[in-house]
């Protein structure tokens, strides 16, 4: 598997990670500011983070909704946590297709971010645009039933994220 250089540190630790469960990793699923996602031979996600504050918000997402038995949101299929390293910022994940929704490394559990109003209606007008308006009802949906039932304030939404079939 090819890395870049700026991944390698991610890698390594997701292959130590496998190795320690007896799979092996087997491609990079996606990457980004705060991490990288690989497939493994389980088969199951890695999501290895560059930073441990990212890290603790995701897997407060992912264990709250664990918690309460949450498979879908809105329709939308959530991965399920499998396990975690604390050493190796590292979550294992089932892997989900679309329509689904993950991501919540930026998501806030319990307490909505402190944005100043103007900077929340930015960021809602700029959402809208990357969604059609249809698609968009639904983020709503899903951000709404987040917040209202499980404490969970989604703010990482593009169709990347949340994926419509």
């Amino acid at each position: 598997m090819g890395i870049r250089p700026e991944y390698a540190d991610l890698a390594a630790r997701a292959g130590k990670y496998a190795a320690g469960r007896e799979f092996a990793i087997k491609s990079l699923l996606g990457r980004g500011v705060n991490g990288a996602v690989f497939s493994t031979s389980a088969p199951t996600a890695l999501k290895v983070f560059r930073y441990e504050q990212f890290y603790l918000r995701e897997l407060g997402c992912y264990k709250r909704l664990q918690e309460f038995g949450v498979e879908a949101v809105a329709g939308h299929e959530v991965p399920a946590l499998l396990g975690e390293d604390d050493a190796l910022l590292v979550i294992e994940m089932t892997i989900v297709k679309p329509p689904y929704v993950l991501d919540f490394a930026a998501a806030y559990l319990d307490e909505p971010p402190s944005w100043p109003q103007d900077v929340l209606d930015d960021w809602r007008l700029e959402r809208m645009q990357v969604f059609s308006s249809e698609q968009w009802q639904t983020v709503e949906r899903i951000m709404k039933e987040l917040e209202i039932n499980y404490g969970i304030f989604l703010t990482d939404v593009h169709p990347g994220n949340v994926a419509f079939g």
